[in-house]
């Protein structure tokens, strides 16, 4: 399976996981979780990121940082190669310690933030083993768990040096007691209801962010670069190879044997390739024609061409499934 393209910049905010290789135990001492945070001290004053919120897991890791130079790339292979390196040596052993390339999902702005930081706080308790855990028995965990950020963002610990608990808590308050109560109150309501997973806020694999921040990221670093490696040349074509939005249209008519104008028509009669056209063209041309060009087409507001696509997306309908694995082939042909 091709990899998502990595997308760097100044400035650029990530949510960023690794699982130990085969899911297999890395953190299973203290002295490894602080080796982990000793590695990334020091890294991350080499390379210039900013660490806002961490979790380490037994068998996995979460950050949630901010790159000040074009380096992602570059800090997380030496960062990791490091750890490895030091981790393999205490226990006698070689190979690899994390499971393939790590995830990272590039986050729009200061919005996220909150959400993503609740997820990872989080973490301790969202293990299956704990999940059952009455909601004092979990608190009382999360007050308690020392591989994590949560304690020294709401003051119960001393935070370490590299860690930028500012960024999390500005949003809550004005004066500091105030913010760390709101934040605390704010991560321990995700006691009581599912948090939602941040990869399922993603779109287009590795964004989290509004489809104008995705629409303006693929076009600045996505679509004028050349693929690095051969593995990278699959997404990239991808992300390229984009049809006009008539196109779409005109196929996605032809799979319901209908016309053009009747597809783009506000017909009950053919509001099935409609649909299914809004869909596809939301899909496959956002990249190249603004969403507001593509609603302006089928003369709808930009709110009703994204419900027509979400509804589509979310759905359950086999007829319109079954077209779409139609055009879809056509497209590839194309």
């Amino acid at each position: 399976m091709a990899r998502p393209l990595r997308i760097e910049y100044p400035g650029a905010l990530y949510h960023v996981l690794d699982r130990g290789n085969q899911r297999l135990e890395v953190f299973q001492r203290k002295c490894d979780c602080e080796t982990f945070l000793d590695k990334l001290s020091l890294f991350i004053a080499d390379y210039n990121i900013e660490i806002y919120c961490y979790c380490l897991m037994t068998n996995h890791f979460h950050l949630l940082l901010r790159t000040n130079e074009s380096n992602l790339g570059k800090f997380m292979q030496s960062f990791l190669t490091s750890f490895t390196v030091t981790i393999n040596r205490r226990n006698g052993k070689t190979g690899h310690l994390f499971h393939g390339r790590y995830k990272a999902l590039l986050v729009e702005n200061q919005k996220y933030i909150s959400v993503l930081s609740k997820y990872i706080h989080l973490n301790p308790v969202r293990v299956k083993k704990n999940k059952s855990l009455p909601v004092s028995e979990m608190k009382r965990l999360l007050d308690t768990y020392p591989w994590s950020s949560y304690l020294a963002t709401i003051g119960l610990s001393e935070p370490p040096d590299f860690l930028k608990t500012d960024t999390i808590l500005h949003m809550w308050g004005d004066k500091c007691e105030d913010q760390m109560t709101a934040y605390r109150s704010y991560v321990e309501n995700g006691l009581y209801k599912e948090v939602e997973n941040p990869f399922d806020l993603a779109i287009r694999q590795q964004i989290i962010g509004s489809e104008t921040f995705a629409e303006k990221i693929a076009r600045k670093y996505l679509l004028k670069r050349n693929p690095e490696n051969a593995r990278d040349n699959y997404e990239l074509f991808k992300a390229a190879r984009v049809l006009p939005p008539e196109e779409i249209v005109k196929l996605t008519a032809k799979a319901f044997n209908t016309t053009v104008e009747k597809t783009l028509a506000r017909k009950d009669k053919h509001m099935q390739a409609r649909k299914l056209a809004m869909f596809l063209c939301c899909k496959y041309c956002v990249s190249k024609h603004p969403l507001t060009e593509i609603a302006d087409l089928f003369s709808v507001s930009l709110s009703g061409l994204t419900k027509t696509r979400d509804i589509v997306q979310n759905g359950n309908d086999q007829v319109l499934m079954e077209k779409a694995v139609e055009v879809k082939s056509a497209i590839s042909q194309g």
